[in-house]
């Protein structure tokens, strides 16, 4: 679990890209509504460990956008 505060709850939007196997090869974060350069670490390091599911028709690098929501309440 990633430790927040409600100035991290929202959406969070990243630049993704993956390969064909799944795995994320490079992420960037686009808008998010924390300030906090640690929570922004620890978030990055914890998207990184997201897998996506194997594509064998898929580019070797697919590229898009991403919007996480970060909320208690579920």
């Amino acid at each position: 679990n990633i430790p927040f505060n409600d100035a991290e709850k929202g959406k969070h939007s990243v630049k993704i890209c993956i390969d064909a196997l799944g795995n994320i090869v490079t992420i960037k974060i686009v808008k998010s509504p924390s300030k906090s350069k640690d929570f922004k670490k620890k978030f990055l390091l914890r998207m990184f460990d997201y897998r996506f599911a194997v594509n064998k028709y898929a580019p070797c690098i697919e590229c898009g956008e991403m919007e996480v929501i970060i909320d208690r309440n579920y």
